[in-house]
């Protein structure tokens, strides 16, 4: 990749192929131009940058510096920008928005010194602002130690004025300064101004959009680089490696505001830039970038030896391999539940407590440029046994306490669960004795019902174990309620049948009063019955013998026909039997009413 960086912008061989490249520049420039003179006008480029952009300062010393838009074509109304500055070099003393043209600021300025961060946002009123030199803030720094101090936009945005919020920048500019610390012998300077090189030009100041952190690793092989000439510049001359201070050429490039490696190798790398007036070449101006495309090397997940198996926060050791740019941070999920994430300085990680059972830990190790690779291992949490009851009452009085003993795990704690039937379970924590043995004893006596008691174990480690099988405890009355209910129950059943018998013999006494009544009327009955029958005979048979009478009164005066002396002995014949049989019924009737 060196060697095609250096073949693309090579400065130091002979005239005849910068001849070329200037003759490709220019047919490049040729249709540029006349590709925007096609399209149509309703964007033009506007700039925001740093001035000055370049500087030399003492060590413990303030100095100013204006953030500047430049937007000569159309006019801008609303500015927005993100500004870094090394915290260990500078540190901001104050931001002044005296003489801006911003007139009506959405977010108050504001800064950070210890993220090293300084944002802006506002707005520009009708009919916005056109010009080159448009000044947005003052800011003021402390140089707080020796060294190059980089103050970069790493984010920002121009609007135009066209009722559509079109974005304008086409470019953002940072500064450069040169922070030197003052001797003991030396008297301190007291102006603050910026000794700048009055003749040749400073180095553009260079922003990348693809790689705007010098300090971080990008995962892009095409990095892009931006600067604003000044005016007076007549020539750019450009170089990339991998050293921090190589100077290119004294070769112009162009006109260049621009440039893009592509494929660039993994690595750190610079690119370098200086520019010409007409008074000569200036310094050179450098741009670290780091480039990292590829995915960690390697990367392992080894369980650390426990002891205890049953110990829930489990230890590993993250073993990866990023040559490059290096392990920034590890992504871990444990059960497919949430992302945790640990730095990458610390390859030791231990799991929160886990319950017990087989268990997945994934992981990615990811690298500062953002590249990864995934790995994952699975491991056991092993139950704790689960606590022994070894004493308890299976049935138990409600004037008893209800006291139970059992064995767990050495110093681990108990609890125990006490569910009455289907009400809510009661938890009780019980400590453990060095030999592992706990008691239970119930502060009230228990209500009568069915009792469901299990418990679990925590150990000391935090390790847990299932619950064991659930015993059953009966809880009954005591034996003098148990007497006095048993009584209350034979009572409740001898009383109704002796209820039962009063009421039948009451019934059969009322049932037989009631028949001797009847049969005393019955007799009375019969016996009128009798008797009237009897008379009825008795006038029946007086009734008959005056016929027959009548018939032997014939008799005398002639004498009887056969049929006559047949009818009056069958009359005689037939009223005795009738007058018999009538007599046996009724005695039959009155027999059977006495004995009834």
């Amino acid at each position: 990749m060196g060697e095609e960086i250096a073949r693309q912008i090579d400065r130091e061989t002979e005239a005849k192929p910068y001849a070329k490249i200037a003759q490709k520049l220019s047919v490049c420039f040729a249709f540029l131009f006349c590709v925007s003179l096609a399209l149509p006008l309703t964007a033009k480029a506007a700039t925001i940058y740093i001035s000055p952009a370049t500087g030399s300062y003492n060590v413990s010393k303030t100095f100013s510096v204006g953030v500047y838009v430049s937007s000569q074509e159309q006019a801008m109304n609303a500015i927005s920008g993100v500004i870094s500055f090394p915290t260990e070099k500078l540190e901001v003393v104050s931001i002044s928005k005296s003489g801006s043209v911003v007139n009506l600021w959405v977010q108050e300025p504001s800064f950070s010194n210890s993220s090293g961060v300084i944002n802006l946002e506002g707005v520009v009123l009708n009919p916005g602002f056109i010009g080159t030199t448009g000044k947005v803030l003052t800011i003021s720094f402390k140089a707080k130690s020796a060294g190059r101090a980089s103050v970069l936009f790493t984010a920002g945005n121009l609007l135009a004025n066209d009722g559509q919020g079109t974005s304008i920048l086409t470019g953002m500019g940072g500064a450069n300064f040169d922070l030197t610390a003052v001797s003991e012998v030396e008297t301190p300077e007291e102006d603050t101004e910026p000794v700048v090189q009055p003749a040749v030009p400073r180095p553009p100041v260079l922003y990348s959009p693809t790689h705007p952190d010098p300090g971080k690793w990008y995962n892009l092989a095409d990095a892009e680089f931006n600067w604003v000439l000044a005016s007076d510049i007549t020539g750019v001359s450009i170089f990339g490696d991998r050293s921090p201070d190589t100077s290119p050429s004294a070769v112009s490039d162009g006109m260049l505001t621009e440039y893009k490696f592509e494929n660039v190798e993994e690595g750190v790398w610079y690119f370098h830039i200086r520019a010409r007036n007409r008074l000569g070449w200036g310094q050179t101006g450098h741009f670290r970038f780091n480039v990292d495309t590829e995915n960690p090397e390697s990367f392992e997940i080894k369980e650390v030896d426990r002891k205890d198996r049953s110990d829930p926060m489990v230890e590993f050791i993250f073993e990866a391999v990023d040559k490059t740019s290096g392990i920034d941070h590890f992504e871990i999920q444990i059960d497919d539940k949430g992302v945790e994430t640990v730095s990458g300085e610390e390859p030791n990680y231990i799991t929160p407590s886990l319950g017990p059972g087989k268990h997945i830990l994934k992981a990615k190790a990811v690298d500062k440029a953002g590249n990864f690779m995934e790995s994952s291992i699975e491991f056991v949490v092993e139950k704790l046994p689960p606590p022994i009851f070894t004493d308890y009452p299976g049935t138990l009085d409600t004037d008893q306490f209800f006291v139970l003993e059992g064995m767990a795990t050495e110093g681990s704690d108990v609890n125990l669960y006490i569910q009455k039937d289907k009400e809510q379970v009661l938890t009780y924590a019980l400590k453990t004795s060095e030999t592992g043995r706990f008691r239970y004893v119930a502060d009230e006596k228990l209500k009568e019902g069915i009792y469901k008691v299990w418990a679990d174990a925590v150990g000391k480690n935090g390790a847990k174990s299932e619950a064991n099988d659930p015993i059953k405890i009966i809880v009954r009355p005591s034996e003098l309620m148990r007497f006095g209910m048993s009584l209350i129950t034979a009572l409740s059943i001898i009383i109704p049948i002796i209820g039962l018998l009063i009421l039948l013999i009451f019934i059969l006494w009322y049932s037989w009063h009631k028949f001797k009544k009847f049969r005393n009327r019955l007799q009375k009955d019969i016996r009128r019955a009798e008797n009237n029958a009897h008379m009825a005979f008795k006038k029946l048979r007086l009734d008959v013998k005056k016929q027959i009478d009548i018939l032997e009164k014939t008799k005398k005066e002639r004498e009887l026909t056969e049929s006559e002396k047949r009818m009056i002995k069958q009359l005689k014949n037939d009223l005795n039997d009738a007058e018999g049989i009538i007599s046996k019924e009724f005695t039959d009737i009155e027999k059977e009413v006495k004995d009834g």
